[in-house]
């Protein structure tokens, strides 16, 4: 009896360390679990690597320099013209508006032609009166009649004279616009290049002609004194300088009349 109570004893003696042992080690694994899945939730970074994953849509806006790229939404694109290229385009008056332009200046240069005549008209007539007189063709009455007549039309003739050349001038110009081939076009331009060329001689004649009508105003009355003589010796230079002017209007004057016309 007493020898099945001592070898009980004895392994109830062993049974109580090995189980001690076993929740031990158990106590210990579970300890190292808890361990290990803190250590992956530590924002620290330490333990298991965390993989980042990109945005769910991210782009990069590349300016394209290709023709037809749209730019990507949310951004603003500039486009930069190459050197040269150009930026605007600009056309010409059309062959209608052009023509048009064309019979403006013919017109105005008609109107100019008109005037011209009746200045170049009276100052012929006020300067050969005075080499008529000096060369004793007429009678020194008869050229004092002629230099009234003519001088009493002489402001209008100079002053219709400004007003149709200033006109003319503003419009001069439109017929050389005119593109090839518009119909009508050489003749409103052959026209328009006659009236240029009696405009040109026309303008010393309405000069002279409105110098010598403020030389009349102020007219020494004293045939005998000097200053008579100095305002004589002033006239024939201008008579004389006069007549190659009035003969080159004449010869533009002709032209013009042998020029084509510009209808419309």
């Amino acid at each position: 009896m007493s020898g099945r109570h001592a070898a009980s004893g004895s392994g109830r003696r062993w049974l109580v360390p090995a189980l001690l042992t076993i929740a031990v080690l158990l106590l210990a694994v579970g300890a190292a679990a808890g361990l290990g899945l803190w250590d992956g939730d530590d924002s620290s970074g330490q333990g298991a690597p965390t993989t980042i994953s990109p945005p769910a849509s991210t782009s990069a806006v590349v300016p394209s320099s290709s023709a037809g790229a749209s730019p990507t939404a949310g951004t603003s694109s500039t486009t930069i013209p190459s050197p040269g290229a150009a930026t605007s385009s600009t056309s010409g008056p059309s062959p209608v508006a052009a023509i048009d332009a064309c019979r403006g200046e013919v017109g105005a240069g008609t109107a100019l032609a008109r005037a011209a005549a009746s200045s170049a008209a009276h100052y012929g007539t006020h300067t050969q009166a005075q080499l008529a007189v000096d060369a004793g063709r007429i009678s020194e009455a008869t050229a004092k009649q002629r230099w009234a007549d003519s001088k009493k039309l002489g402001p209008s003739d100079v002053s219709a004279f400004a007003a149709a050349d200033r006109t003319y001038t503003s419009r001069s110009g439109a017929c050389g616009r005119v593109p090839t081939g518009t119909a009508g076009a050489n003749g409103c331009r052959s026209r328009a290049s006659a009236l240029a060329d009696l405009a040109r001689t026309a303008r010393p004649i309405n000069s002279g002609w409105s110098h010598h009508l403020d030389m009349m105003k102020s007219k020494p009355h004293d045939e005998a004194g000097r200053d008579f003589s100095s305002y004589m010796t002033t006239w024939r230079g201008m008579v004389r300088a006069a007549q190659p002017e009035l003969a080159a209007y004449s010869r533009a004057s002709a032209a013009l009349a042998k020029a084509p016309t510009c209808s419309s």
